[in-house]
């Protein structure tokens, strides 16, 4: 999932019975999509508070690519180490193709 589509995810796009998440909004020309996902996700995602229809509310996505850019930049200098600077939304998005395509 990219991270503007899981920024405009919403909690209906969650169902907690079956542990999948439906992408009804898919950028770059995307299909709509399922996803199966872990039961200990859905109920990480179910502590978040639920003050709006969307998961994340509506805070702009800049604000927390900014927050984001702070703390690694933070960790990156408590742990002496400048690769950390590089982890970026799209990082995870890679680690996790990486991993589905070495399972199987």
């Amino acid at each position: 999932m990219r991270v503007g589509e899981a920024w405009r995810l919403k909690w209906t796009d969650i169902d907690a019975e079956h542990n999948t998440i439906t992408l009804n909004e898919p950028e770059k020309n995307s299909n709509a999509r399922m996803f199966k996902v872990s039961s200990k996700l859905i109920s990480m995602l179910n502590m978040l508070p639920k003050k709006s229809d969307k998961v994340f509310g509506y805070t702009p996505l800049q604000s927390v690519r900014i927050n984001l850019w702070r703390k690694r930049k933070s960790v990156a200098r408590k742990l002496q180490n400048p690769r950390i600077e590089q982890i970026t939304f799209h990082t995870f998005r890679h680690w996790k193709a990486t991993m589905e395509y070495l399972t199987v």
